[in-house]
């Protein structure tokens, strides 16, 4: 292997870790933006962290080769592995922490019967309209079925989310909670995942 073919494998390491990391957390925290210094931040660290992670072992390993260029192969393949492998770890912790946040959202329900019914169906109606009508959907393609499911997901979810507390404060005030919305952005960070990422 060419020392001109090390550099670019090198460098190709390097972006695809910070792809995954960027596309992670994206997925993740769809509000975040890159104007934001801890969004940027813990994209930057996710990404060295799995290049530099899965560096380690195959370079010392190398380094016992003297960094010899015909004895590349072998160290570059564990460092592809061993990264596909933090990346796997990585993805696998968010899904992880997404279901328990959902579980935590969705452990008091206190909507029953009719009541709870009636508040799917209404959310779910406010829902697929909304998506519907919102001009990115159709530059997007997102199909009707897709807006459904994301509907039925955060319906479902917010009907089983919302306290007593947070009935009684929309009924005064007409309009959401802030402790609700953050329940329903954070409900959209999970139901985005379930649907859109498949």
């Amino acid at each position: 292997m060419s020392r001109a073919n090390i550099w670019l494998l090198v460098c190709l390491y390097f972006i695809a870790a910070m792809s995954f990391t960027v596309f992670e957390d994206m997925v993740n925290h769809p509000s975040w933006k890159f104007d934001n210094a801890n969004a940027v931040g813990h994209m930057l660290g996710g990404g060295l962290v799995i290049f530099i992670g899965g560096g380690v072992i195959p370079m010392i390993g190398w380094a016992i080769a003297r960094f010899q260029a015909s004895r590349a192969v072998a160290p570059f393949v564990l460092w592809l592995l061993f990264g596909c492998g933090l990346a796997f770890l990585d993805d696998y912790g968010n899904r992880f922490d997404r279901n328990v946040e959902l579980q935590k959202l969705t452990a008091n329900s206190v909507l029953t019967g009719k009541d709870r019914d009636d508040m799917v169906r209404s959310y779910k109606l406010s829902c697929v309209q909304n998506q519907t009508t919102n001009p990115l959907t159709p530059k997007l393609g997102v199909s009707a079925a897709k807006i459904t499911a994301y509907c039925e997901c955060m319906a479902e979810g917010a009907a089983t989310a919302i306290s007593m507390d947070e009935i009684k404060y929309f009924v005064s005030n007409g309009k959401a909670a802030a402790s609700f919305i953050d329940k329903t952005t954070a409900l959209g960070n999970v139901c985005s995942h379930q649907v859109f990422a498949k």
